[in-house]
């Protein structure tokens, strides 16, 4: 037993192994796309809040653009050290947020040590998990403003969300954290206005439960009123309509009639057709709490397991089978069939999920301790609001797929199973391939953009009047998708200081 007490803090080698490999992947990182416009434009505390305020009157109220320009001050040697350690803070936030502990204070048991550390595995590769498709990892992990403008809110969420979460948990809050919690909580819902409304979203639900139950206090009611506070400062922003209003898209896409005719079948698409992973797991979910609930009561209604098991066939199925598969692209569709049958597809994805709520509230009405299960769901698809009506995929389901895994990581250590470890290892160890898999590829872009440097080098020594950027040259997936636009052209020439006779090649 003794034994164990000592080797308890092993839990800490997943985080750790993993902390190590992601400073030599962000070793190999250099600037993308707006990291440009954001160094040629800022460089100075004056000049980035006059960025700012132009900013927030024709694009939105986000300040994480301009916390990325404050990183810039000191070129990407800050970011490149501490977006690691975000991120591996946000794999021990993901294991307390399921677990209650980072070390187990009670004594320890050879079971309960080898639970912890294969959750600890999992939580430690969730970059890993995260899906390629549509750069969604590429945009927000290897990207400096991408990271800005989705880890760094989500890792500030976590702990700001921590004091209410603790209460839904019944689980006492660290004395720290009752300091910390409020300013990271109203950092992360300025950082980006998704986090705003995920916030917001959350205590709304939070609010509901806890006032039902009694159990709401006035530093709770501090955090809802901060909320409600960040939000209406988000909505009444008046650059996120201009941004709206003035963005190119097709005539009839505009207007509650164009959301539902171009924007939502597109985002759903993207959903439901590419990262059906997820949403299988969030169905899966939504039947592990109503089979639980139907324990409790003593039977289950048919009607969820009917509903939500037939979703996630279908949607297991649905790359095999001849059915609706929605528009990718925004174009016009001259077919009255066409048209029902993606109607008909958006109507039922958007049931599914109304169903995996009720499902899931069900579930908490039945056993209080799944209450934070409803508070998660309801965050996820808050964070998906403006995405979903601008018709917008990618990184912004960033905050979908990391909430949907924590909530299914929680839900998986309710029930204790023969096979845990076993599925926990296997999942770990996919993760990891994955993420060395990324490491590798992020290197071999490095390399790439190392020649760009040369050029650079050869232009300013007089050596060469020519620098080519090949996109050809790099993997696309593994960094952002338009890093070396024809659209950063001034930029990068800035960015590099070339003279106005060199010329400059983008060959996409």
């Amino acid at each position: 037993m003794q034994r164990l007490e000592k080797k308890k803090r092993l839990i800490y080698v997943p985080f750790l192994f993993v902390l190590a490999l992601l400073f030599f992947q962000y070793s190999n990182s250099f600037p993308q796309g707006d990291d440009f416009t954001f160094f040629v434009k800022g460089g100075s505390l004056g000049r980035i809040f006059s960025f700012y305020r132009y900013y927030y009157m024709v694009a939105g109220s986000r300040m994480a653009n301009l916390f990325a320009q404050l990183f810039l001050l000191g070129g990407l040697r800050i970011w490149k050290i501490t977006t690691p350690l975000v991120i591996s803070g946000t794999s021990l936030l993901s294991f307390y947020y399921v677990r209650g502990y980072l070390i187990p204070k009670g004594p320890e048991t050879p079971e309960r040590f080898r639970s912890d550390f294969c959750l600890a595995s999992v939580c430690a590769v969730f970059p890993g998990l995260m899906p390629i498709k549509h750069n969604l990892y590429g945009d927000a992990f290897v990207w400096m403003d991408g990271s800005c403008n989705y880890l760094y809110p989500f890792f500030l969420m976590l702990i700001g969300f921590l004091p209410i979460y603790s209460i839904l948990r019944g689980r006492p809050l660290p004395k720290p954290f009752r300091y910390i919690s409020p300013v990271c909580f109203c950092a992360a819902g300025l950082l980006h206005e998704q986090m705003a409304l995920l916030l917001f979203g959350m205590c709304v639900a939070a609010t509901l439960y806890l006032i039902r139950s009694k159990q709401m206090t006035r530093y709770a009611w501090s955090f809802s009123i901060l909320s409600l506070l960040i939000t209406i400062f988000t909505l009444s922003c008046p650059g996120g309509y201009y941004r709206l209003n003035s963005a190119v898209r097709p005539a009839n896409s505009h207007g509650i009639v164009g959301v539902f005719r171009n924007n939502l079948p597109i985002y759903f698409s993207c959903i439901f057709n590419d990262c059906l992973f997820w949403v299988i797991l969030l169905g899966l979910c939504a039947l592990f709490m109503t089979h639980a609930a139907g324990k409790r009561q003593g039977s289950g209604h048919p009607f969820f397991y009917f509903y939500l098991t037939t979703g996630v066939v279908l949607f297991a199925m649905s790359s095999m089978l001849k059915l609706p598969y929605v528009r990718q692209n925004i174009e016009e569709i001259n077919s009255g069939f066409k048209l029902a049958a993606e109607a008909s597809a958006v109507i039922y994805w958007i049931s599914f999920l109304i169903i995996c709520l009720i499902a899931m509230i069900r579930a908490a009405k039945a056993c209080e301790k799944y209450r934070y299960a409803v508070v998660l769901f309801v965050g996820m698809w808050s964070s998906q609001a403006i995405p979903a009506a601008v018709g917008s995929w990618g990184r912004p389901l960033l905050p979908l797929v990391l909430l949907d895994f924590l909530l299914a990581v929680s839900l998986f250590q309710e029930q204790p199973l023969k096979c845990g470890n076993p599925v926990h290892l296997s999942v770990a160890a996919v993760g990891l391939c994955s993420m060395a898999i990324a490491a590798v590829i992020t290197m071999q872009n490095y390399g790439a953009y190392q020649e760009i440097v040369r050029q650079v080098s050869d232009v300013h020594s007089g050596k060469s009047s020519t620098v080519v950027i090949d996109n050809r040259k790099f993997d696309l997936e593994y960094m952002y998708s338009n890093a070396f636009s024809p659209a950063y052209t001034w930029e990068i020439r800035n960015y590099y200081s070339l003279p106005k006779n060199v010329v400059l090649r983008i060959i996409q």
